[in-house]
C-alpha cells in the first residue's frame, strides 16, 4: 500500500521520518490480542507531498504505556 500511494504523491510519514522501506519497520505498532510477542507495524499517517514537508517528529506510543488500553500503538507527529 505504501508503495502504491507514493505513485500518487501520497507518502507514509513514518517511512519518511524513519528514512525505512515498507516490510522493514523496526517499530511496532500493533499487539495482536496485546500480546507483546505478537507485534506488527500496520499504522499509518499518509500525507501528500505538497501538504507536509518531513515532520518534525514522529512518535510511537511506548507499549508499556498503552498496552492495557488497546493493541494499537498512538502515532505522535508533529508538522
Amino acid at each position: 500500500m505504501v508503495r502504491e500511494l507514493e505513485e500518487i504523491g501520497i507518502r507514509s510519514l513514518y517511512h519518511e521520518y524513519f528514512n525505512e522501506e515498507q516490510g522493514e519497520e523496526k517499530s511496532p505498532t500493533f499487539y495482536l490480542q496485546k500480546n507483546i510477542v505478537k507485534h506488527y507495524h500496520i499504522d499509518y499517517v499518509f500525507a501528500d507531498r505538497e501538504t507536509f514537508n518531513c515532520p518534525k517528529s514522529f512518535k510511537i506510543g511506548a507499549e508499556l504505556d498503552w498496552l492495557h488500553l488497546s493493541d494499537h500503538m498512538p502515532l505522535i507527529v508533529e508538522l
